[in-house]
């Protein structure tokens, strides 16, 4: 790792930093809920697991609770499915990556929970309140990009010094496999009643995709630095290996349509939120790069997405939270968490493939429940002349 950038400012303005991020840890203890809590945005299972998913914070501070709907709009029409193209051996739609104002879906995790962070300012993980310290790649990602947010958002280097030290913690955890860059989970992830039991090492498509979004950003911010763009190149390459008994792997392909396991297990659960936020890496890394593979995985991503619809919806009540037909039918599977991450995530998919028919599913699950609250994050970046 290299040195800790803070320690690198002048005395005045490192006391600046810490000042204005003191303010905004202390904004954030206020809501009384810690980043290290398991999973990241995703809070299923873990060792002790609860009776039910930990519920993420309403601006409020709430949690968000929507009841069924008595008016749920019907099912958006749906297409035959594309064939599969024969030369990528998986279907597309002929979608291309649209530029939009900041591709990704806001993080506001930064200013919203209370952190920890190590000496050189990197996010430390904890499974619980004075557990040991646990690599956990989804929120080392999420806190990297939250903070690189609120570094557009204010203009001040220090939250790009927190994104860039939390990215080095990412590239510190790696493994590598064929040139490629994976992020293994090295603790147990277990839960009877929803069937979890990896094992470490295990690899999420997830993980991988948000690790490709931070360092497609810092990429960006630093193009005089070329370890940001060789680890995006690397982490992308994950995406790309086959399925393997023996070698980390994170993609795969079924029925035709291509899937990037949150879980990637040969039994696996085709979780949905997990597939999008893996496609938004993809997205950003074929916006940065114009490489066809990229561009190709996110038309077939994207393309699964669609297509999974109809299973992950369940008209007037909360949609289902992964899509497997054998297991993900179960009312267990309904979580009103992700309705909203749904919805926003589709929102977003709409503007990112220039396809509405994602937007008229998104409006298809807010009409499934009650009062819908939206996902705090759903919004777009700022451009770079309306900085605060």
């Amino acid at each position: 790792m290299t040195a800790n950038p803070l320690l690198r400012r002048p005395a005045g303005r490192l006391a600046a930093g810490i000042a204005l991020l003191g303010v905004a840890l202390l904004a954030a203890a206020y809501f009384g809920y810690w980043v290290g809590r398991p999973g990241g945005i995703d809070f299923f299972g873990g060792p002790a697991a609860p009776a039910s998913p930990t519920p993420p914070a309403t601006p409020a501070g709430t949690p968000a609770s929507p009841g069924p709907s008595v008016n749920p709009l019907p099912d958006p029409p749906s297409l035959e499915p594309p064939p599969v193209d024969p030369a990528l051996g998986y279907r597309v739609s002929g979608y291309r990556p649209q530029a939009i104002d900041q591709p990704f879906v806001t993080r506001n995790e930064a200013t919203g929970r209370t952190v920890e962070l190590d000496a050189d300012g990197g996010l430390v993980y904890r499974m619980s309140e004075g557990a040991d310290p646990l690599f956990q790649p989804v929120t080392i990602s999420q806190w990297a990009m939250s903070a690189h947010t609120q570094y557009w958002l204010t203009g001040h280097d220090l939250w790009l010094d927190l994104a860039r030290a939390s990215a080095e913690k990412l590239l510190d955890g790696k493994v590598e496999a064929d040139g490629a860059y994976f992020y293994p989970y090295l603790y147990e992830w277990k839960n009877a009643d929803y069937g979890f039991d990896f094992q470490p090492p295990w690899y999420s498509g997830m993980a991988q995709g948000e690790a490709l979004s931070v360092f497609v950003q810092l990429a960006q911010e630093f193009p005089d630095q070329p370890v940001w763009r060789e680890a995006a190149d690397a982490t992308f390459e994950s995406f790309l290996a086959p399925v393997s008994a023996e070698q980390p792997w994170v993609t795969r392909v079924e029925d035709g349509y291509v899937w990037f396991e949150e879980y990637a297990d040969p039994d696996p659960f085709q979780v949905f939120n997990g597939q999008v936020f893996a496609l938004f890496g993809i997205y950003e890394y074929a916006l940065l790069t114009g490489d066809q593979r990229a561009v190709d995985l996110f038309d077939g991503g994207a393309t699964t997405a669609l297509a999974a619809m109809p299973q992950l919806r369940v008209p007037g009540e909360t949609s289902l939270y992964c899509v497997e037909l054998e297991r993900c039918v179960e009312a267990k599977w309904q979580n009103s968490n992700y309705q909203s991450i749904h919805v926003a995530q589709l929102e977003m998919l709409a503007a990112m493939t220039g396809d509405a028919a994602f937007a008229h599913w998104a409006q298809a699950l807010r009409s499934d429940v009650s009062d819908f609250t939206p996902w705090p994050p759903a919004e777009y970046w700022p451009k770079p002349d309306e900085r605060l």
